[in-house]
C-alpha cells in the first residue's frame, strides 16, 4: 500500500477524509496538509463496535496516533467529555469521519 500523496510505502498509513474524499496517506503528508489548512479527518470506524464511551475515545486515538499532538487530543477529549453520550458522538463526527 502506498501513500496516495507522495507515493511512499510508510508502514504508517492511514485512511483520512481529505475535502470529503476518503484518501490514505502516510503520517508526513497527513501533517503537512493539516499545517497548510486543510480539512483532514482521521477515519474512525464505529459501526458494529461496542458503544462504551471510552472504547469509542480509544478507537479515536488509535485514529490519530502520531498524527495530532498530545495538546490536540486532550483539547478533543475535554470537548468530546463535557457533555451527555450524545454529545462525544456528536463532537466524534466533528473532528472525524466516522462510519
Amino acid at each position: 500500500m502506498f501513500c496516495t500523496n507522495c507515493g511512499s510505502s510508510d508502514s504508517s498509513l492511514r485512511i483520512v477524509s481529505c475535502d470529503g474524499e476518503k484518501t490514505e496517506l502516510c503520517e508526513e503528508c497527513i501533517k503537512t496538509l493539516i499545517k497548510d489548512g486543510e480539512d483532514v479527518k482521521p477515519f474512525v470506524k464505529l459501526s458494529e463496535e461496542d458503544g462504551n464511551v471510552f472504547y469509542i475515545l480509544g478507537k479515536c486515538k488509535q485514529a490519530i496516533k502520531r498524527i495530532w499532538s498530545e495538546e490536540e487530543w486532550t483539547k478533543f477529549r475535554d470537548e468530546a467529555t463535557t457533555g451527555d453520550y450524545d454529545h462525544v458522538l456528536q463532537t466524534i463526527m466533528k473532528y472525524f469521519d466516522v462510519e
